[in-house]
């Protein structure tokens, strides 16, 4: 599925950086912002010196308590299409919190249905080198059609992230309980899913860098329950500041096959080759993660299939149309 998303930022009082949680929200948009946004990309890049003398030059010359931004989205795709709305503010010198509201259409053929969800996200890095994510909420169906439908479905989410000094170690644990709602079917009837990913990137010597990550989830819905694991593992090497290469396998395992409602293989795998790309211009920043490679999957009760192709491409163009507006353009 072709995704294109296009969101705009819109700052009331003071410019206002993106936390990188909110609705549409990328890394790349902060790197146009303010002081503020470029202190924390520096912390992201492990740049731990830039990073504290950027926050010494905001606190010097915006000492302001508060900060309220406007956040809009909207999303329209192959079979979904919603708008978004948020305000956030900080939450201390280091923290940003916010509360939004998000309404989706699920589509495919034949069928079709709404959801909405009111929560809140909140970021904050008690120390240089680590951030914390937190957002909350819940979401519902509003159709008249099914009594259970308009039931609220709760969902909250918990990230620690660890960068270490310049191209060091980075690790990152989050902790997840959310609806999968992803067809029309699923909407009006979601699977829950709770599950931890841990993932980790280590340097090993020169521009090369060894992956890992380790994903472990349990996926209900009414009397049906499946257990999924699964795990990756790559090696990806910089051939310039702005291009890295990756090679990475993947492999996903369910314990019940004949879930319903969802692709659930007994086991899938894939073998890729990828390109990370990222360009920054005076008011324009482009990534690109694209990948190529193999894949194979086993149904419940049968042999492992044959190999087949497989393509994914993510892109963005994040672009400042002046003041604190910044335009976002993403497909996946």
């Amino acid at each position: 599925m072709w995704t294109v998303l296009v969101t705009s930022f819109v700052a009331c009082l003071l410019p206002v950086p993106s936390t990188g949680q909110g609705v549409g929200v990328s890394r790349p948009a902060r790197e146009l912002s303010t002081p503020l946004a470029q202190a924390e990309l520096a912390l992201d890049r492990g740049d731990v010196v830039t990073a504290e003398r950027g926050y010494a030059a905001v606190l010097a010359v915006d000492p302001a308590p508060v900060q309220v931004g406007f956040i809009g989205a909207s999303e329209t795709g192959a079979s979904a299409s919603g708008t978004s709305i948020g305000v956030e503010f900080p939450g201390g010198d280091r923290g940003r919190v916010g509360v939004h509201y998000q309404r989706r259409s699920v589509a495919s053929v034949g069928d079709a249905a709404q959801t909405q969800w009111l929560g809140f996200r909140a970021s904050a890095r008690p120390r240089s080198d680590v951030q914390l994510s937190l957002s909350g909420g819940a979401g519902w169906t509003p159709s008249p059609e099914r009594a259970e439908a308009s039931r609220l479905r709760p969902d909250v989410a918990f990230q620690v992230r660890r960068s270490g000094a310049s191209e060091g170690l980075i690790l990152e644990v989050k902790a997840q309980r959310d609806p999968i709602d992803v067809t029309p079917d699923l909407v009006r009837a979601p699977v829950s899913r709770t599950r931890v990913v841990t993932s980790v990137d280590v340097p090993v010597g020169g521009p090369w860098r060894l992956r890992g990550q380790a994903r472990a989830a349990v996926l209900m819905r009414e009397d049906e329950r499946n257990r999924r694991t699964g795990g990756t593992a790559g090696v990806g090497v910089a051939v310039t500041p702005a291009i890295r290469l990756a090679a990475q396998w993947h492999q996903t395992r369910n314990s019940n096959p004949a879930a319903r409602g969802y692709f659930a293989p007994a086991i899938a795998e894939v073998v890729e080759i990828g390109l990370e790309l990222k360009g920054e211009y005076d008011r324009a920043t482009i990534a690109l993660d694209a990948g190529g490679g193999l894949q194979r999957f086993q149904r419940a009760d049968q042999p492992m299939g044959a190999w087949a192709p497989t393509l994914r491409v993510w892109g963005l163009v994040a672009w400042s149309i002046g003041g604190t507006s910044t335009a976002l353009v993403r497909v996946r």
